[in-house]
């Protein structure tokens, strides 16, 4: 081959092609241009216009795909393409064919099993088919699995017949007339030598970096028949994959001589998230006044984002050309939802409270339009579930769905058109797929709930809803023609239906949705493989990290180290060069150019930013020769309205004197006044949530009844050492009463086995250890007495959990049992609090609980306060704490009259209708269920 032209980095590549193009041909429609990807070809076809400026027969383009696929149609044009996952199963029925797989583990594992393991071995035989690599080649590789790499046992033996497997493989992709990408490319070495594309004068293949094996000799053989010219960009001696190819084809290089632009201005810029970067990006876009920008997305999930807080808020036009993961979107959040309430389902029909709760509670199913009742409906059914409003189903972790259609939601059962609408729900979210057996039941359950969706909201005249809807039911049309869409994938059904599930949850992640747009507008953006070939004015390119420029390392469980070496193909170090050309060229191809990274401990900037900055330092010999500005984003700390300040109200101070206070609600008053307020004056109750499993109050109540049912029998009875055995027997038998009837969860299961384990470590130190008998005198007591205030007497109510009697010391022990390891009751309260400061309470005072107890006990049975002590068992470390401990110089009155002179600084606060309830505004407000009703 003669020569190789080049056009240097700093040039317009496509108007240099343009040029050269015109140039060696008079009939450019009878010539074709085959770019590395699709884009290119829509700016040459501008450059081609404005110069002929009318009408014209443009040339052929292709991508270098396209152009393999066009060649190989010609002789074999009653193939098709086939599906990724039809692949992965003619594998499965290849390996499941072989004898020489009879003891492999891959022949005994169904296809849901089997295809997690079949995408890395048809990636690992599409490989090798596009880099032409023969049986005689693998040779070696087989020979060393045999002799065994450092891999497991059961991978070298699939390595060990990789050569037979390709060859079965590619018998059945044969007799089903399909192609994978691989076949298709080694189909078109034999087709190029049949075939002379008389149909074209010349053929340019423009701007190819990094080609395959195939693609180097389908290039070579055009070219020595003299129907083709190669273009290329850069100097081939700066980029090793450019001069390997050079040097492939055994050809000269002559350099296109073409305007260049001077070295781009590139500044650089660090944010402290995505979000900082994208509000950089909109003063940068603003402030640039060319008509030809790239917005480049190497990380395309920041597209919605950007769209969002970016260009939307810019008045330039934009176009964007880059794949959407699909599974950033909220019809793949439904999807998920739907596929997760049959995979959390038990036997019985049993859903997951909380996984139907997500299907429900989805935007697009509380927004159906199919009744004015539906938010009202499904609003009341949460209230049910979570226990907020109580109801026949109310805090069940799994729920028959016959349970909800037949409880009241509300203050009355359903009316016939909510039991209707909700029957409807119900069977198109749930029983549809629920009775689905195989891959196309299912994915017909799920077309029709999408088009139900569609059909009974506004989401159909969403702007992005045609792409992502016509992308998902494509998907979705592919499945239920998938070859094994009718087969069952393993003998029980309910494995069997996990499996359908995580298979079509893995398809629809691999999704990404083609924002191919064809247009050419004042911006574009762009990700970085869509860029190739294109110059831009301005380059402003996001997420310049290192792990994204360029991406990671794929790691392959499949292939050793240093296998793609020996067979001569490409390893995937060769993916960071590729990123690296493409990275400067774009860069070394603009005017202007601003680069955008993450600061952050887990982020780094990219290796390439790196470059950059030393080849400025050491070209000006000086540092900082590019400064790095750190974007920062002035936020208003202060909250845009002050915190809440509710007056008392006649009506409210009317209740505050006539309620019965328990010692919560005085301590709910020194955390704060305002969840006094919210809580004790109207009521308000925390939002609950519906879990498998279980929330702090639900714990504490399974405890404090198991210890109620325990003791309950060994009320006054002296009980010493030697009650041991009888009352830990009891214990046992109370825990597994308690969870009889629980539905078994892995958290019920370990709180089951914990509460056990710390029960019985409480009775070994309770009654085993104790100091001496004691009788039982009280278990969960109700106690009531009078606080006398300057307003007059304050009515109190408490329940204490347990009250002993000191056989040997003649004390009365008030116990209260505490899930937690929390203490409240530390000596220097006494010390550092003035307990007529109310302000001085709320920082210094946890709980009046026992104190309250040990007045109230006094008052109601008249025992000297010598004879009573109280105490907090913490459970969770098997710890106590003593509210009197006795310590010289401080006796058991002085205690009590600081603390309920404190309890009576609380209450004259409380009583002073002159205070508004109103928060401290702490730290404590973080811990606050109502903290969003002030904060907001």
């Amino acid at each position: 081959m003669k020569k190789i032209y080049s056009i240097p980095f700093g040039s317009d590549f496509i108007d240099a092609l343009k040029d050269f193009i015109l140039s060696r041909s008079n009939d450019i429609s009878r010539v074709a241009v085959v770019f590395p990807g699709k884009r290119p070809s829509l700016y040459l076809k501008r450059k081609l216009a404005e110069y002929f400026q009318k009408s014209f027969y443009a040339p052929t383009f292709f991508s270098i795909e396209e152009f393999i696929d066009y060649m190989v149609k010609q002789r074999y044009d009653d193939y098709s393409d086939i599906e990724y996952t039809d692949a992965i199963w003619l594998l499965y029925q290849s390996v499941q064919s072989l004898k020489a797989f009879d003891n492999h583990t891959l022949k005994q594992k169904g296809f849901g099993e089997f295809f997690s393991w079949g995408r890395y071995i048809l990636d690992f035989i599409n490989h090798l088919d596009m880099e032409n690599v023969p049986d005689t080649k693998l040779l070696s590789l087989e020979n060393n699995a045999k002799i065994g790499y450092d891999i497991p046992e059961n991978i070298n033996k699939l390595l060990m017949n990789i050569s037979i497997l390709r060859e079965a493989f590619h018998a059945s992709l044969k007799e089903q007339k399909c192609f994978t990408p691989g076949l298709k490319h080694l189909y078109s070495l034999d087709v190029i030598e049949e075939i002379d594309l008389i149909e074209f004068e010349m053929i340019f293949f423009a701007g190819l970096f990094a080609t395959g094996e195939v693609e180097k000799k389908l290039i070579k053989t055009i070219c020595e028949r003299g129907k083709a010219e190669i273009v290329i960009e850069g100097n081939p001696e700066e980029w090793p994959i450019l001069k390997q190819f050079v040097s492939h084809l055994g050809a000269g290089i002559e350099e296109i001589k073409c305007q260049t632009t001077e070295p781009a201005s590139v500044k650089i810029y660090a944010g402290f998230d995505t979000h900082s970067e994208i509000i950089k990006a909109q003063e940068i876009l603003k402030a640039i006044n060319s008509k030809k920008t790239a917005l480049v997305l190497p990380l395309s999930e920041s597209l919605f984002p950007l769209l969002t807080f970016a260009v939307d808020r810019i008045d330039t036009k934009y176009n964007i050309s880059l794949g959407y993961p699909f599974f950033r979107t909220s019809v793949f959040d439904l999807i998920a939802n739907i596929l997760n309430a049959q995979l959390t389902k038990r036997k019985g029909g049993l859903y997951s409270t909380g996984s139907y709760l997500q299907v429900l509670l989805h935007p697009f199913i509380k927004n159906l339009e199919v009744s004015e009742n539906v938010r009202t409906l499904i609003y009341y059914i949460e209230k049910s579930l979570t226990g907020n409003i109580q109801s026949s189903i109310s805090g069940k972790p799994f729920i028959v769905l016959d349970e909800i259609e037949s409880a009241p939601q509300g203050k009355e059962a359903m009316n016939s058109n909510e039991h209707k609408i909700l029957k409807e729900l119900h069977e198109i979210f749930f029983q549809n797929i629920e009775r689905a057996d195989n891959l196309f039941e299912i994915s017909v359950a799920l077309d029709k709930s999408l088009h139900f969706i569609l059909t009974y909201t506004p989401l159909r005249s969403y702007v992005l809803s045609g792409e992502i809807f016509r992308e998902v039911y494509e998907s979705l049309e592919n499945l239920k023609h998938a070859r094994f869409c009718r087969e069952t994938l393993h003998s029980d059904k309910e494995e069997n239906k996990r499996i359908l599930c995580d298979f079509i949850l893995y398809h629809l992640k691999t999704i990404n949705l083609p924002f191919e747009t064809k247009p050419i507008e004042d911006l574009e953006i762009i990700g970085v493989l869509e860029s190739r070939s294109i110059a831009f004015d301005a380059v402003v390119m996001l997420d310049v990290n290192e792990g994204i420029m360029p991406q990671p390392k794929r790691i392959d469980p499949l292939i050793p180290l240093g296998i793609y070496d020996k067979l001569g193909i490409p390893s995937p170090e060769f993916n960071e060069e590729i990123y690296r050309y493409y990275f400067y060229r774009l860069v070394r191809s603009a005017k202007e150019v601003h680069l955008l990274y993450i600061d952050a401990e887990d982020k780094q900037r990219s290796r390439y930013i790196e470059q950059l900055l030393w080849e400025q330092e050491k070209l000006k010999k000086q540092l900082n020769v590019i400064p790095i500005e750190h974007t920062i984003n002035k936020i208003n700390l202060k909250p845009h309205m002050s915190m809440p300040e509710i007056k008392k109200t006649d009506i409210a101070l009317q209740k505050i004197k006539s309620m019965v206070y328990s010692p919560s609600a005085i301590d709910n008053y020194i955390k704060c006044p305002l969840l006094f307020y919210y809580s004790n004056i109207l009521k308000f109750e925390e939002k609950r949530f519906v879990t498998e499993d279980i929330d702090i109050m639900d714990r504490g109540n399974l405890i404090h009844r198991i210890l109620f049912d325990t003791f309950k029998g060994f009320m006054k009875r002296e009980i010493d050492s030697l009650h041991y055995d009888d009352i830990l027997n009891k214990l046992r038998e109370e825990i597994e009463s308690s969870f009889k009837n629980k539905v078994v969860t892995g958290d019920y299961y370990l709180f089951k086995t914990l509460a056990g384990y710390k029960l019985e470590s409480f009775l070994r130190k309770n009654i085993r250890n104790a100091p001496g008998p004691f009788i039982i005198q009280h278990l969960e007591e109700t106690i009531r007495g009078d606080v006398t205030t300057s307003d007059g007497p304050i009515r109190f109510k408490g329940r204490i959990d347990r009250i002993d009697l000191s056989l040997h010391s003649s004390e009365n022990m008030i116990i209260d049992y505490k899930t937690g390891n929390t203490r409240q009751y530390s000596q220097n309260i006494l010390k550092r609090t003035d307990f007529s400061s109310i302000d001085d309470i709320h920082k210094n005072v946890e709980s009046f609980q026992l104190p309250l107890y040990i007045f109230l006990f006094q008052q109601m049975f008249s025992v000297p306060i010598k004879d009573i002590n109280a105490k907090l068992v913490l459970l969770k470390n098997n710890e106590e704490e003593l509210l009197f401990e006795d310590k010289e110089g401080i006796d058991r009155e002085s205690v009590m009259d600081m603390y309920m002179d404190g309890v009576k600084t609380v209450l004259t606060d409380l009583s002073d209708s002159s205070k508004s309830f109103k928060p401290f505004d702490d730290d404590l407000c973080d811990k606050c269920p109502f903290n969003g009703l002030c904060r907001q």
